[in-house]
């Protein structure tokens, strides 16, 4: 947005743009997959997200009366998600309003660099300044950061084992698990002999078969452990 001078009114489209993009994006820490496959199990559709960038030049098609053209000049403001076909978008026109379009194209090079069509986008940019206002850069923070991305695993799940770099014969990538995990909200049947069946319910697994199975006896056992005490 910054890079863009996009108008602090259109900033909510910027949020969310960056949330779809970043929901799709593969991570190392996630075994090169997405947050959306590891949450859905499905890989995800990133078509109508390959032709644009946010607040790109594009022509949108408009229904008018000939001879006027029916391609007319807006900038892409993101998806325009539960309206219309699949690749539908949000479209912002010269008047400030902020439309939904599936019929929308690239500007050409030639376009691009035609003297015609540059007066025409500082025209449009003229008009939106005084429909919606302009762009502030007050609002904008920019501070370095060591890091691009947050670490996507929570502190509880990243777990380094002192054993798995001295042993060189185990394996080096860890078996994850994708898609929705089986195990929650299901029920363990513990036997207490003389008393009546315990039956805990799983709250809570972590995304490593192996420290899932190490995890789960150690509750078994806390839980045997708090009966024999009873």
């Amino acid at each position: 947005m910054d890079r863009k001078r996009v108008p602090e009114e259109l900033w909510d489209f910027g949020i969310k743009y960056t949330s779809d993009i970043r929901q799709i994006i593969a991570r190392p820490n996630l075994d090169h997959r997405s947050a959306y496959e590891v949450l859905t199990g499905h890989t995800p559709d990133i078509s109508n997200l390959l032709d644009f960038e946010f607040y790109d030049w594009v022509k949108f098609f408009e229904p008018t009366s000939f001879p006027a053209s029916r391609e007319v000049l807006g900038r892409w403001l993101g998806q325009a998600h539960d309206v219309g076909q699949a690749l539908c978008y949000y479209i912002l026109k010269d008047n400030g309003l902020v439309i939904a379009r599936s019929s929308v194209r690239r500007l050409t090079p030639s376009e691009i660099v035609d003297a015609n069509e540059t007066t025409a986008r500082e025209l449009f940019d003229r008009n939106v300044t005084s429909n919606i206002g302009s762009f502030d850069s007050e609002y904008i923070n920019i501070a370095p950061v060591d890091e691009l991305e947050e670490d996507m695993v929570p502190p509880e799940l990243n777990v380094t084992e002192p054993s798995a770099k001295a042993n060189a014969t185990e394996e080096a990538t860890p078996d994850i698990a994708h898609g929705p995990d089986p195990f929650i909200n299901a029920q363990l049947i513990i036997d207490r002999g003389d008393r009546n069946t315990y039956i805990p319910r799983v709250t809570r697994t972590v995304i490593n078969s192996r420290f899932f199975a190490k995890l789960l006896i150690t509750d078994v056992k806390t839980m045997l452990s708090i009966r024999a005490s009873k």
